[in-house]
């Protein structure tokens, strides 16, 4: 009932493949006519269609992910991995045991890290639903379930985000000892936890009820949803605003610290590499602002999911950065420099 009309409008013949397919104006009236009478379904069930008889390509982002996501797990995994073993002293001789110096940056990261685990291993499965793909080609019932594997994805990196920074500001406080730069420190701290609260509840409660979250899609539930492009967008924005003071609290201390200067500003990169972490973060919100209102949302997405999972990793290495140089001091003192300054 689209096709035909839209076809006796245009130059083309119904007998005609390749002008049907080709003409673009035909193509823009079929759509909206489809748009405006059928269902969503029977949108996606049209296009997937016209798709296959017009031979168009199969699109698939899914490779390029997860090899993406298997390498940044690999990295962050060893990272984490060389901070846990820093931490450890181990007994010299036959003398005294081994001991440990783990504190509550240690601990929340190790949350941070099962929970980034756990952020990864939603990815499989979602891209094995259909993720990373045009939308139309999809099972319906996968559509539903790549949504869902989204909605708890999003909520993990809602609270891995802010752990991990609290692990780096729990980290200055063992380095540094100013009361004022320590009192700055649990602000931040507050900060970061009230980000995650409020932005997890937020993510929760999107949609009432809580399902519709992810069945919304198809029209044919009555929802009330919050304006989820805008919710994204906020989230992101006070993330990057968060990143940037996470960041930037510690170099006034570490630029007044007794080094001479090529260590100290060796120490000053090494924490200035977070500020790529926040790099990451405002392409990520620039990912979420241009395909905010995609309706081949399993396609455009494929970008802010590896963004996501980029920003985690490297935020991982950074968080594990400090311990690692000290760990680089304890076995390779020349490569690092012999002075514990």
């Amino acid at each position: 009932s689209c096709l035909l009309p839209a076809i006796a409008d245009s130059p083309c013949s119904a007998n005609n493949l390749t002008c049907t397919c080709e003409s673009k104006e035909l193509n823009d009236k079929t759509t909206a006519c489809v748009t405006a009478n059928c269902s969503i379904k029977n949108q996606l069930t049209t296009k997937n269609v016209s798709e296959a008889l017009c031979q168009a390509p199969f699109r698939d982002r899914r490779p390029k992910n997860r090899a993406l996501v298997e390498s940044g797990l690999s990295v962050a995994s060893i990272a984490f991995l060389l901070r846990i073993f820093s931490k450890i002293n181990f007994p010299r001789g036959t003398d005294g045991g081994w001991s440990t110096t783990l504190w509550w940056d240690d601990v929340v990261i190790i949350v941070a890290f099962a929970l980034i685990c756990g952020f990864d291993s939603l990815g499989f499965p979602s891209m094995d639903a259909g993720l990373g793909t045009d939308v139309w080609t999809i099972e319906f019932p996968n559509i539903t379930r790549v949504l869902k594997i989204a909605f708890w994805a999003e909520d993990i990196y809602l609270i891995a985000i802010p752990a991990l920074k609290i692990s780096l500001v729990l980290t200055y406080l063992r380095i540094f000892q100013s009361h004022r730069f320590r009192q700055a420190c649990f602000v931040v701290i507050g900060l970061n936890i009230s980000y995650g609260l409020v932005f997890v509840i937020i993510s929760v409660f999107q949609c009432r009820p809580v399902s519709c979250a992810w069945t919304r899609w198809s029209g044919e539930y009555q929802c009330k949803c919050n304006n989820i492009n805008a919710q994204g967008w906020c989230s992101a924005a006070i993330n990057v605003v968060i990143d940037f003071v996470t960041i930037a609290i510690p170099l006034p201390q570490l630029w007044a610290m007794d080094m001479n200067w090529r260590k100290k500003l060796w120490v000053m990169l090494m924490f200035c590499v977070g500020f790529v972490v926040t790099g990451f973060s405002i392409i990520r919100l620039q990912v979420l602002i241009k395909f905010g209102k995609s309706k081949n949302f399993t396609w455009d997405y494929m970008p802010l999911a590896y963004w996501t999972a980029m920003e985690l990793h490297l935020a991982v290495v950074c968080a594990c950065m400090p311990a690692i140089r000290n760990l680089l001091r304890r076995y390779s003192p020349r490569l690092m420099g012999a002075s514990t300054k």
